[in-house]
């Protein structure tokens, strides 16, 4: 039925060899994550206007870190400490979308974007897309991140081109790649975060 055919190779005292020959074509799933895998990402494309990224860690390495990846893309960038801090700036500085680390001090990130969102709705404004960043795979704190009102998640340790291809996702933009050398991840690369 799949028109292909099978030969027969027998020779005395050595051993019989079956060939079998299908026309068949080998196909592979290429996700848009996939795509970009063996590309590196240079720069936003030159069509965008700056965006405003505001990232929300604790941990001073972790945002030096984000600082590093994304200020090298082009995004412009605010720091903030706690979830206070990341109210008070999403309310003076309007960033177009926020890295939300959840387990901080003073007002943790599952209390900062609930109320952000609260407050955007209340305002009648736009409320931007908030990516958390956690180191929990537990899907009960993946709900508790969802019903925070989180548009997406990242997991620690954390690569630095998902980092950046579910930015551009979230906020509909296109980089400048340079194709990398196939290569494990580098230690002394700035691809991780710790939790």
């Amino acid at each position: 039925h799949m028109n292909g055919e099978i030969s027969v190779n027998s020779r005395l005292g050595v051993g019989t060899r079956f060939t079998v020959r299908l026309p068949i074509t080998a196909v592979c799933a290429i996700t848009p994550q996939a795509q970009h895998d063996c590309y590196r990402v240079v720069r936003l494309a030159d069509h965008y206007r700056p965006c405003r990224l505001l990232v929300v860690e604790d941990a001073p390495t972790n945002r030096l870190l984000l600082k590093k990846i994304l200020g090298s893309v082009g995004f412009e960038l605010k720091e903030a400490c706690n979830g206070e801090e990341a109210i008070q700036l999403w309310q003076t500085w309007q960033p177009d979308l926020v890295l939300m680390d959840m387990q901080m001090p003073v007002l943790d990130g599952y209390q900062a974007t609930a109320q952000i969102k609260h407050l955007a709705e209340a305002h009648g404004v736009s409320s931007p897309p908030v990516i958390a960043l956690t180191a929990s795979t537990f899907k009960e704190q993946q709900r508790a991140i969802r019903a925070a009102g989180c548009d997406a998640c990242i997991h620690k340790p954390l690569q630095r081109e998902q980092l950046l291809h579910t930015i551009a996702t979230h906020l509909n933009l296109q980089y400048l790649y340079e194709q990398a050398e196939p290569a494990p991840n580098l230690l002394h690369e700035p691809n991780y975060l710790s939790a």
